[in-house]
């Protein structure tokens, strides 16, 4: 059996592990009636809050979802494909294919890491609404 106690442990920045994708706004009105999951912002069900036929950019599966809205840094495993609000993001491992154990894991470690977490998402948000974007104007 695997003991922890005698492992090497070390800290690493959170874009080192994970790709981070957002999820995609998709509204009730927009919404049709179907048997995908709808990943939301909310503390229970594993985060589904509606089974859609949608589809959109944020169709994915074998990750874990990562609330930054509502209720904030609650995190779920979806093995199963489904879709994400953009109040959830998308945290999947770099360079490895997770498996159910190791996303569990890694789930805890982020639950664990709470405060810690909360906050990196709120430097994100703030990096990207104080960000200067140019565009073409006419």
């Amino acid at each position: 059996m695997l003991d922890l106690q005698d492992r090497e442990w070390a800290s690493f920045p959170i874009e080192r592990i994970f790709t981070i994708k957002p999820g995609k706004r998709l509204t009730k009105s927009d919404m049709t009636d179907g048997q995908r999951p709808f990943i939301g912002a909310t503390e229970s069900n594993n985060g589904i809050t509606n089974f859609v036929d949608n589809e959109n950019a944020s169709l994915d599966k074998n990750l874990i979802g990562v609330n930054y809205n509502g209720s904030v840094v609650e995190t779920f495993y979806h093995p199963y494909e489904c879709i994400f609000s953009d109040d959830v993001k998308r945290f999947a491992l770099k360079d490895k294919t997770g498996n159910r154990f190791v996303y569990l894991f890694l789930k805890t470690a982020i639950l664990q890491q709470k405060n810690q977490i909360y906050i990196w998402l709120q430097v994100q948000r703030t990096a990207h609404e104080q960000a200067i974007y140019t565009v073409a104007h006419n």
